[in-house]
């Protein structure tokens, strides 16, 4: 059977307000669907990491509403198609994924990038060079067996004194009900990590710090990160490989817009999609490889502190950024971007 459920952001950095941006998105899709008896569904995550469930219902059209997280496979959407082509049901997914899925009978998929533009709020803030007086910044609030491999390889390197760090040790009741050391010994101890030597030795080496922070707690991160040579950004759907639909966050999206060298570790794919899409990103060859040759090469980058970039070539990638993601907000917040929508939905 098929469940409806949602679960809380964790304590998200919110400085340019992008959550609430996206709150009124969504309730201008809830409202309109309301107005026209539309049964939706928003925020549904995934079940343990396997599927979306949708609750049944008798609405001849169903909007399934889902930024900032990544939507299910094909596969699922492919069976909810065949499930409710026996009613002549139709089902819309709304979202800011970039998708490259074949096409259903049933199931129409409404991929719609400018909602990325709810993080374009920066103005002028933050385009002044600062002080270099960290290698990079890495901020990890939820964790999860990559990001604590990338935290044991930053202490196997000796890189976490070089950086603004943090491994908070949050997670989502889905994945573990656990935090702080106890889910640190969890995901070592469940995903097997210490059978790597070097992993082993992190760990013990670390235990006793975690959760873990080397720096002074603020709510804008942005004066840690612009006074690092690199950000280190952990994408939340950085292994999803191979699956038809890209995700980013808010993490990305900040960083690029920031006249800093940003070191992204997202999906195999993701640079030829956002340089499709507008996005100028930093020239590093990583776009084609498997997950864990990504996390390698950006971990050489960072090791070997391997790019030089100038002021000018930052300060310009920032400010086209910035440019590209404001032209998007705007786009959005106007009555007939929406409409275009909605009328996809009735014409269907």
């Amino acid at each position: 059977m098929f469940s409806k459920f949602t679960e809380p952001q964790i304590n998200n950095w919110d400085d340019n307000n992008w959550q609430a941006e996206k709150n009124n998105i969504c309730k201008k899709i809830k409202d309109w669907a309301n107005q026209q008896q539309i049964t939706i569904y928003h925020g549904i995550q995934y079940n343990n990491g396997t599927k979306t469930m949708l609750e049944d219902t008798t609405s001849e059209k169903i909007i399934y509403l889902q930024l900032f997280d990544m939507i299910s496979p094909f596969q699922d959407w492919q069976n909810l198609s065949k499930k409710y082509a026996l009613t002549g049901q139709k089902i819309f997914v709304i979202t800011d994924n970039v998708i490259d899925f074949p096409v259903l009978d049933n199931v129409y998929f409404i991929s719609v990038p400018e909602f990325l533009g709810t993080t374009s709020s920066y103005g002028t803030s933050w385009l002044d060079p600062a002080p270099q007086k960290k290698l990079y910044s890495c901020f990890i609030q939820r964790t999860d067996s990559i990001r604590q491999s990338w935290f044991y390889f930053l202490q196997h390197n000796n890189l976490l004194d070089q950086g603004h760090v943090s491994f908070l040790l949050k997670q989502l009741p889905s994945y573990s009900t656990l935090t702080g050391v106890d889910l640190f010994d969890f995901i070592h101890t469940n995903f097997k990590l210490g059978e790597l030597t070097q992993f082993e030795s992190a760990y013990w080496e670390l235990r006793d710090s975690v959760p873990y922070r080397n720096f002074e707690e603020i709510l804008d991160l942005c004066p840690y990160i612009m006074e690092s040579k690199y950000s280190l950004i952990l994408e939340t759907y950085a292994s999803y490989d191979g699956i038809g639909t890209w995700c980013w966050t808010e993490k990305s999206l900040r960083d690029l817009q920031l006249p800093i060298t940003p070191l992204i570790f997202c999906q195999q794919g993701s640079f030829d999609r956002m340089k499709k899409l507008g996005f100028e990103i930093p020239n590093y060859d990583i776009d084609h490889l498997g997950w864990q040759q990504r996390q390698q090469a950006l971990l050489s980058l960072l090791v070997n502190d391997a790019l030089d970039e100038s002021w000018t070539t930052k300060i310009e990638r920032a400010l086209h950024n910035r440019q590209l993601l404001s032209n998007w907000k705007q786009k959005y917040q106007s009555h007939a971007f929406f409409d275009v929508i909605f009328d996809q939905i009735l014409d269907k």
